[in-house]
């Protein structure tokens, strides 16, 4: 057994494919030798989107990795630190609202890299925090097209207003 060096090494790379990846950049492969003449190609991406994996021994393309080999990154699960909520445009600052109208916004949940979550969640609920003796203020929230929510409350009466807005894939 002798391991591969030098120019004649395993060496691997993770390409964006044009199109299916917006921030993706090229991702090398770390090659872990096993010391019995095969190799184990790891990667670590954080951003999501489709890759085409090359694999080359003296920079010559492995028979064993076919050219077009796709490789698609996948978010994680919700991460709460990372989702954002957008405001929508009664109040931009998301702080006052007008007793009576609607106050919408958008929960944009994302994962530890902060890749936008599109895939597997249950939703999200509000819990409401509202002024003594005010009515039900009637959260909606609902899924988007896009893998973000909208989301709206109606504060009744005026006052102050707690609003928590809660992941349920969490529970």
């Amino acid at each position: 057994y002798y391991p591969a060096r030098g120019p004649d090494a395993y060496a691997g790379v993770l390409l964006p494919v044009a199109g299916a990846c917006l921030d993706c950049t090229e991702v090398a492969l770390k090659r872990d030798d096993n010391l019995d003449g095969s190799y184990v190609m790891r990667y670590t991406v954080v951003t999501t989107g489709t890759y085409v994996m090359q694999v080359t021994l003296d920079r010559i393309g492995l028979a064993a990795v076919p050219p077009d080999l796709q490789v698609v990154i996948r978010a994680g699960p919700v991460f709460a630190s990372a989702c954002s909520i957008v405001p929508g445009t009664t109040d931009p600052s998301l702080t006052s609202s007008v007793a009576g109208e609607l106050v919408e916004f958008t929960i944009e949940p994302r994962d530890r890299n902060f890749n936008l979550n599109v895939e597997g969640l249950v939703g999200f609920h509000f819990i409401i925090d509202a002024p003594l003796g005010a009515p039900d203020s009637f959260p909606l929230v609902r899924l988007n097209n896009d893998g973000t929510f909208a989301a709206s409350v109606r504060p009744i009466q005026t006052g102050t207003y707690g609003l928590a807005v809660v992941d349920d894939s969490a529970t």
